[in-house]
């Protein structure tokens, strides 16, 4: 699912991960709050901290971005209410 990446969110981290798995679909839930990188590429990873490292305004961005996101799709009640949505609907 990439819990540790909506845990970064929540911690108001920008993110760099690579795109494989279900990653890039939580990183689309996010908003896109970080940076997606192809699988195996180092110099697009290096890229991307290279980025980060050296804007602290893009990394205050991201991070808030990030946790203004989390709270919206991954909070408590944010998971309660769509599953109570999910619920009612097999009824």
């Amino acid at each position: 699912f990439g819990r540790v990446l909506v845990e970064a969110a929540a911690a108001a981290l920008p993110i760099v991960a690579a795109g494989t798995g279900e990653i890039p679909y939580v990183m689309q839930g996010l908003g896109g709050g970080g940076r997606v990188v192809p699988e195996r590429d180092g110099a697009a990873l290096a890229t991307a901290l290279r980025e980060l490292v050296q804007d602290a305004a893009l990394r205050d961005r991201i991070g808030q971005a990030n946790l203004a996101a989390a709270r919206r799709n991954y909070s408590q009640e944010a998971i309660a209410t769509r599953m109570a949505g999910l619920l009612m609907g097999l009824s």
